[in-house]
């Protein structure tokens, strides 16, 4: 398989690559995503360079210039979206990144703070598209590694800026908690990561099952619980929508005259039969 490894210059992107050499399994393409936020970018970038020639792999960086100030998420939704087009540029199986234990740790509880639904409680796994083999990984475990390994990285300089949430979450709330309560939290995830997938497997047979006219039964979705439907919707159009937008498409399901429209994003509408719903361009 071939691999695109997120390789940022910190300890935890460089044990990644380090562990990837080491096993020999797939072919690897490393890419580097230069967010244009920090003066000292440069640094990392330039390492990163070092690193893939001194391991003979292909490397790619990609300037994104987000400059200073801009917001973790606008970021993260930047990285990825550079990631994804590596993933294809260089016609790549998956992209892998260098989560650990503590990143699955931080995201769960920025998720419970901000008041998550079930899903964000799994929400940092393995996809079709992402491999984080490190996930299993303390934090102390990556850089114990990478002290015995004896790698070379370089320190995100603000990792350590209280102003960003997740910094602010980490050494106020998860570098707190306990070995006990980290083993519960973890185990939490992955059963939620593991009824997700069933759930999922579920909704995917549900739509197959009732499909209709290129579309999906409205008789058999406003036949079902409303957090029934939802899913089944979700995995109807392989994306998630805010509940509230799931909650009117399930309205416009029930309610609506054949012919109508329902708006879905800036290019697609859902327009309804009499019997089924049907996810439409303007120009269909």
């Amino acid at each position: 398989m071939k691999y695109i490894v997120a390789v940022s210059g910190g300890v935890d992107s460089v044990v990644l690559l380090d562990v990837l050499v080491r096993a020999a399994e797939h072919e690897l393409v490393v890419v580097h995503v230069n967010h244009g936020i920090r003066p000292d970018s440069h640094v990392d970038e330039a390492l990163v360079r070092k690193l893939a020639k001194e391991h003979s792999l292909q490397c790619e960086v990609v300037e994104l210039g987000l400059g200073k100030g801009v917001s973790e998420e606008v970021a993260r939704d930047a990285r990825h979206a550079a990631l994804r087009r590596a993933l294809k540029k260089f016609a790549a199986d998956k992209i892998v990144t260098a989560h650990h234990e503590d990143d699955l740790l931080e995201t769960m509880c920025i998720n419970i703070l901000r008041g998550t639904g079930w899903r964000g409680l799994c929400s940092l796994r393995n996809t079709d598209d992402y491999e984080r083999p490190l996930l299993a990984w303390s934090k102390f475990k990556v850089v114990t590694y990478a002290l015995e390994q004896k790698l070379e990285w370089h320190e995100d300089s603000t990792n350590d800026d209280l102003r960003y949430f997740r910094n602010f979450l980490r050494a106020g709330l998860v570098a707190r908690l306990t070995l006990q309560q980290r083993v519960e939290l973890v185990a939490l995830s992955e059963a939620t990561s593991e009824l997700r997938g069933d759930i999922e497997a579920q909704a995917s047979d549900y739509v197959v099952l009732h499909g209709e006219e290129d579309g999906l039964s409205r008789y058999a979705l406003i036949m079902l619980e409303q957090n029934e439907a939802y899913e089944v919707l979700r995995g109807w159009l392989g994306e998630s929508l805010t509940r509230a937008r799931f909650g009117d498409l399930w309205l416009f399901c029930k309610t609506a005259s054949a012919g109508s429209r329902w708006s879905l994003d800036a290019t697609r509408f859902i327009r309804a039969s009499q019997r089924a719903l049907v996810v439409e361009s303007p120009h269909d």
